[in-house]
């Protein structure tokens, strides 16, 4: 009997390979939601949170209390974005969040101003917090502590950073909101709340393709599929509160589909007419 060696090595190391292959992909599938029995465990995927800022925003600025409200920077009406930085095991340790846009505007002493990150690196560094999920892999409620460092501009910086050219703010300061208990959904209250869609581990996105049967997107403020009737509230009472719902599109876009809808119509209307 002739051992073919050559053929044997050339089996085994692809044998060997397939084996590392399907163990890399097990890890990329799970993204790391592994319980400490090394099994899947249901999981919130890692991504970003999209908001527009709602009525009864404030801060006190030298002592008076300031309205604010949005200046959406996108994308929709997004005016305050909050990266996910890890996978959350539902009902399990906290992970790490971190505001990376803030872009509001209010009026004080008849000037208007705007309210942005400090765009000093350290302290952007600094915008962080922790988010602690917990219910079903239907939703339910998480906390969340959040510190921000934060610009009083007489024009907004790009992107909800600093102020415009890097003129010097005209105030700064720090804030420290939380712990706040608020409700979250695995489901959103219709596809127009996915702003950034992207695969499993994208940072960026809020809606992810390739989710396991344990991972689960995370659509704060919702419950079941349904927008709670009370926004997302950050507060510092009696500092600052920001309360704020998920982002949606922009509204020139909603126009633009209405309009294609009734061009359809139209059209519809005077072919079925003229049969």
């Amino acid at each position: 009997m002739v051992l073919n060696t050559g053929r044997n090595i050339r089996m085994f190391l692809i044998a060997i390979t397939a084996l590392g292959l399907c163990g890399s992909a097990r890890g990329q599938t799970t993204n790391g939601c592994l319980g400490a029995t090394g099994l899947p465990v249901p999981c919130v995927v890692l991504g970003s949170d999209y908001f527009a800022t709602q009525p009864g925003a404030y801060f006190y600025l030298n002592g008076t209390q300031v309205p604010l409200t949005g200046d959406p920077i996108g994308p929709g009406s997004t005016d305050t974005i909050v990266q996910r930085q890890a996978n959350a095991t539902i009902n399990g340790s906290s992970i790490p969040i971190q505001i990376t846009a803030l872009s509001l505007q209010g009026t004080y002493n008849a000037t208007p101003i705007f309210v942005t990150l400090n765009s000093n690196p350290a302290d952007l560094a600094s915008d962080t917090g922790t988010m602690t999920i917990d219910g079903t892999t239907a939703g339910g409620m998480f906390t969340s502590t959040l510190d921000v460092n934060f610009d009083v501009c007489l024009a907004p910086g790009a992107s909800g950073v600093g102020c415009r050219n890097n003129a010097t703010p005209v105030a700064t300061g720090s804030i420290a909101f939380g712990p706040d208990v608020n409700p979250w959904s695995s489901t959103p209250p219709n596809s127009s709340y996915c702003l950034v869609t992207g695969p499993v581990g994208d940072q960026a996105a809020d809606c992810h393709t390739g989710l396991s049967s344990n991972e689960f997107d995370f659509f704060p403020g919702v419950t079941g599929n349904v927008l709670d009737s009370q926004p997302v509230m950050t507060c510092a009472a009696p500092t600052a509160c920001h309360p704020v719902d998920p982002a949606t599109p922009e509204p020139s876009s909603l126009v633009l589909m209405s309009t294609a809808l009734l061009g359809i119509g139209i059209v519809a209307k005077k072919f079925f007419a003229a049969a």
